[in-house]
This record gives C-alpha cells, structure tokens and sequence, in this order.
C-alpha cells in the first residue's frame, strides 16, 4: 500500500444532508451502496472531519443524482460575501439540490 497523498476536498455538511433527503436515503443506506464502496463508519467520519475523498464525493453524487460540487458547497462560494441578509437568504433559498443533477 502507498503512502501517496490524495485529493481531498470539504463537504457542505448542509447540502450532503439535504441531497439525501430529497432521495430518501440515510448514510446508513450510502454505506451499503456497493458502488460507494465505502462503509457507514466512513462516511461519517468523512462528513464529521469536514473533509471528503474526492472519488468518494463523485460516486455519492452520482448515487444521489446531484452534482458533486452542489454537495461540497461550491455553490455557495461568494455567498459569505453578501452582507444584505435579505439578498443571502433569496440567494440560498435558490441553491437546492434539484436544481443541480
């Protein structure tokens, strides 16, 4: 086994949560999706250090039928800048995982 380094990428705790119940599912369900290849215990330590595999967030996006990047928050990149609360809250209102398969 190698000790190389992997790409890593953060995860938007908010949106992974949303895209799965939108598709009515759970991590425990994730974890026995053989495509996922990754058990519960994993995707819930991924979830809780903020941080994913980037192959891991591209076959759950693909399982959920929603955009990776929708699930690592990168749609939400320029929205922290917004200081008009209002403005923020449209914004986010429009940001759902539907939008983005």
């Amino acid at each position: 086994m190698s000790n190389k380094e992997v790409s890593k990428i953060t995860v938007n705790r908010e949106r992974f949560n949303e895209a799965m119940q939108l598709r009515k599912t759970s991590i425990s369900k994730l974890g026995t999706i053989p495509a996922i290849d990754r058990n519960e215990k994993a995707i819930r330590r991924y979830l809780n250090e903020g941080k994913r595999l980037s192959d891991l967030l591209d076959r759950i996006g693909k399982h959920l039928s929603v955009d990776p990047a929708y699930l690592s928050g990168d749609y939400n990149v320029g929205l922290e800048k917004q200081e008009d609360e209002v403005i923020n809250s449209i914004l986010k209102s429009q940001i759902k995982a539907e939008r983005f398969p």
